[in-house]
């Protein structure tokens, strides 16, 4: 029997493993496709997702029926992600290298005028793209597209200035629109065609 969303909030408070399965299952793929934009993979996604339910479980008493129960739950999700994304990071001990001549170059050069290609475009193939934007961008991008945050928040978010979050906006808009340029060139150029 499907409870309905009182109930279910209700029987996760009591911490009832029945309405905590029930939940999970009602949100479960809205909520993969969200962590999927900040994971690596599918496992990556999946982790992200279980650790930001665990998340809710433990604060759920924290609720105060203020506003969309469906929107405290994904400001905890995308901090979850967020925070994935952090360890694994520090983890690899990655520094972003914040080359700009490179990024200006990539701007200079393939910038898309031909919107067309945008909509021939799979999902999927775009998902990718933004997979393998650099860290930080696809952070900013991801909050910023996605989640609607504003760039004050996404700097207190992040820890950065809202002028890096802007940059970094400016730079994952740049290289996707480079991606989707070289992804919908044609194989051959006008001065080939006889």
């Amino acid at each position: 029997m499907r409870l309905d969303l009182t109930h279910i909030i209700q029987g996760c408070r009591q911490g009832k493993r029945a309405a905590q399965e029930e939940l999970y299952k009602k949100y479960y793929g809205l909520f993969i496709k969200m962590c999927g934009r900040y994971a690596t993979d599918e496992d990556d996604a999946v982790t992200m997702l279980n650790d930001g339910f665990l998340k809710i479980f433990k604060k759920i008493n924290q609720y105060n029926n203020q506003g969309s129960f469906e929107g405290w739950m994904k400001r905890i999700l995308v901090n979850t992600c967020i925070d994935h994304v952090r360890v694994k990071k520090r983890r690899l001990n990655m520094e972003e290298n914040m080359d700009f001549d490179k990024a200006n170059f990539v701007r200079n050069s393939y910038v898309v005028q031909d919107y067309s290609a945008i909509e021939r475009l799979n999902v999927l193939d775009l998902h990718k793209m933004i997979q393998n934007l650099p860290e930080v961008s696809k952070l900013v991008f991801n909050l910023y597209v996605f989640e609607g945050y504003s760039h004050k928040e996404i700097s207190k978010i992040l820890n950065l200035k809202v002028g890096t979050s802007h940059w970094h906006l400016s730079r994952a808009r740049t290289l996707l629109q480079a991606k989707i340029a070289i992804e919908n060139k044609p194989a051959y150029s006008a001065y080939e065609r006889k």
